[in-house]
């Protein structure tokens, strides 16, 4: 919730979670959490700021320089130790339990 701008209330986001709630969320479900992990944490910086300096979303279309430099930072972090630190994104993988 850190992270909570006008850009979620102009994309129609409801909340947001962070590791615990959404573990937690996952597994009241019923699903058994096998992985999760952060994205855009490299970028989450340039994003908390931008979310605070924004009025709307900020979705905007990026001169090709920029995106370019965006894409190859986001590319890097796939090969970086960054995954359990706090991100622009979570992601989760879970499954169901096997019946007994």
């Amino acid at each position: 919730m850190r992270l909570w701008s006008a850009h979620d209330v102009a994309v129609g986001h409801v909340r947001r979670y962070d590791r615990d709630s959404l573990r937690a969320v996952v597994e009241k479900a019923g699903l058994v959490v096998d992985e999760l992990t952060s994205w855009n944490v490299v970028l989450r910086p340039v994003a908390a700021w931008r979310r605070r300096t924004s009025t709307g979303s900020d979705l905007d279309d990026l001169p090709g320089v920029v995106n370019l430099g965006l894409r190859a930072v986001i590319t890097a972090e796939r090969y970086l130790p960054v995954k359990s630190l706090p991100g622009v994104s979570l992601m989760l993988r879970a499954h169901r339990p096997a019946d007994d």
